[in-house]
């Protein structure tokens, strides 16, 4: 590699990362302790959902659980409609508007918006959120920091005359925001198709895709079910008369 334009050898990338200086509070990756870790790990961490779910022994077996649910999950489920992952009760109960999408390879559609067309229990719908959760996992800095090294190893890189491993970790910043099976996904596939190191906005372009159908699942489960208005006006008018 030509040192003329301040870049450093792969191998030489990780250790050096590992060794900046890092704020209070984070981890010897240099990760806050939410970053760190398996995606287990970060489920963990994260905050109690304020669904009326108890914490404690159920809900540590709930996150388990989901997470099984999602590790286990075929990537077509995860990338057109990932309410494939509920249970069948609460799949029956949510109404979808697909995208009518398209690619060389034929009809790509995906589900673009989710709603909630009955009631369903404050524990099933805590456990759907959970599994819409744990979906959107990111994978740990050092994971993705490994991931991009790989790919800088593979392409032709454009003239960069920042320090790589700044970079590189500039790019990792960006990619934790996406779950860990869609940044794998991208950034494996990308020196197969690709001879150059992508731009960020390039990544970005292939990620927010295959996620996107997630975010729509987790805002419609979060968004609960809601009384047609219809419905709401004829039982108010009910109410006012009698």
């Amino acid at each position: 590699m030509e040192k003329g334009r301040g870049l450093q050898r792969i191998g030489d990338l990780i250790p050096k990362i590992a060794n900046m200086p890092r704020p209070e509070g984070t981890t010897s990756d240099g990760l806050t302790t939410r970053e760190s870790g398996s995606a287990t790990d970060a489920f963990a961490t994260m905050q109690p959902m304020q669904t009326g779910t108890q914490l404690g022994e159920h809900g540590s077996a709930m996150r388990r659980n989901s997470l099984a649910i999602v590790a286990t999950a075929s990537e077509g489920s995860l990338q057109h409609d990932p309410a494939q992952l509920l249970t069948p009760s609460m799949r029956s109960s949510l109404a979808t508007t697909w995208n009518d999408a398209g690619d060389e390879y034929g009809w790509n559609g995906r589900v673009i918006r989710y709603e909630l067309n009955q009631p369903r229990s404050a524990g099933e719908l805590a456990e759907a959120i959970d599994i819409a959760e744990a979906s959107l996992l990111p994978m740990s800095k050092r994971e993705v920091l490994a991931e991009l090294a790989r790919v800088r190893a593979m392409t032709v890189s454009r003239d960069i005359s920042m320090d790589l491993q700044l970079v590189l970790a500039a790019y990792a910043d960006e990619l934790m925001k996406y779950p860990v099976d869609a940044v794998r996904e991208v950034l494996r596939s990308w020196p197969r198709k690709e001879k150059f190191w992508p731009s960020m906005s390039e990544l970005i372009a292939r990620l927010d895709p295959l996620v996107a159908s997630r975010h729509a699942l987790l805002e419609g489960l979060r968004r609960g079910y809601r009384e047609p208005e219809a419905v709401s006006f004829q039982r108010s008018t009910q109410r006012r008369i009698v």
